[in-house]
């Protein structure tokens, strides 16, 4: 699958495309602020591992254990005015 194009008029953003099969971005989403930058990947595979030594950790300790939990998720959808109206 790839996305491309602009976003809206007036806005562009470069062309990436989108692995379906392992589900990541061919190429590195990075996020830049004035005093740094964080590639999202590498903070994404940084939970995942995170989250393996947290629950190996709580196996391994009889004083803690595991509970199962829904997660909210919420979504949200912002809608551009009508120019015609």
């Amino acid at each position: 699958m790839i996305f491309s194009g602009n976003l809206l008029e007036g806005l562009s953003a470069p062309s990436i495309s989108l692995d379906t099969h392992a589900l990541r971005f061919t190429s590195n989403v990075v996020l830049f602020t004035g005093a740094g930058a964080a590639e999202l990947f590498e903070i994404v595979d940084r939970l995942r591992k995170l989250k393996i030594c947290v629950l190996d950790w709580i196996d391994q300790h009889p004083n803690f254990r595991r509970a199962d939990g829904k997660t909210l998720i919420v979504k949200l959808k912002f809608n551009l005015p009508d120019p015609m109206s």
